[in-house]
């Protein structure tokens, strides 16, 4: 039993590994259901940093007021998806690089803006909006995918993973 614990010991640095690997490639960030400032920085060809900051009465978020915070990786990440969930949010995406994953934005049911001013080379459009065409403020840029529709499919989250 106990040669039996050892080896499990050693390969757990190898699966944790792996099981990163898998986390990081596809990440959800989801909000709350209140209004939130998601910022979107792709700082270099290496780093792609999320922020997400609660929005107080008059739309501006107060510096205390960090919710989360990660840096991504292209070589790890390949796509972040952000969730508003309810709440007038906000969306900013900035930066310019060369390599970046894909930003996609849901916005959800409430009123919701979307900046986007990055670039990324390619031919490839690295943020995908997906929201209704009404009540939401629509600043894309080159790189903004408009997914937007009249149908409100979009806005349905599976927050605790079971499907319903």
């Amino acid at each position: 039993m106990e040669a039996a614990l050892r080896a499990r010991r050693e390969k757990l640095q190898r699966v944790a590994k792996r099981y990163y690997a898998h986390m990081a490639e596809n990440v959800l960030v989801a909000g709350t259901d209140q209004a939130e400032h998601f910022v979107v920085e792709r700082l270099s060809d290496t780093s792609t940093v999320v922020s997400v900051y609660r929005l107080g009465g008059n739309s501006k978020a107060a510096p205390d007021s960090l919710l989360y915070r990660r840096q991504f990786h292209p070589a790890e990440t390949e796509r972040v998806i952000l969730h508003g969930l309810q709440g007038k949010d906000l969306f900013t995406i900035s930066g310019a690089v060369t390599h970046s994953p894909f930003i996609d934005i849901y916005g959800g049911p409430d009123e919701d803006t979307v900046r986007d001013t990055s670039r990324v080379s390619g031919l490839r459009k690295k943020t995908r909006y997906f929201d209704t065409k009404r009540n939401n403020e629509y600043e894309g840029g080159p790189e903004t995918k408009d997914q937007r529709t009249h149908g409100v499919e979009s806005h349905a989250f599976d927050r605790d993973g079971s499907g319903r």
